[in-house]
């Protein structure tokens, strides 16, 4: 594994949690 495949990982990752994280934010409201 190179540093490349680490970087879009962990990009994918964020979004994930990013995107979960904006959909909690709208049930809330």
């Amino acid at each position: 594994m190179n540093g490349w495949d680490a970087l879009i990982l962990l990009g994918f990752f964020c979004l994930m949690a990013w995107k979960r994280w904006l959909d909690h934010k709208d049930d809330e409201r």
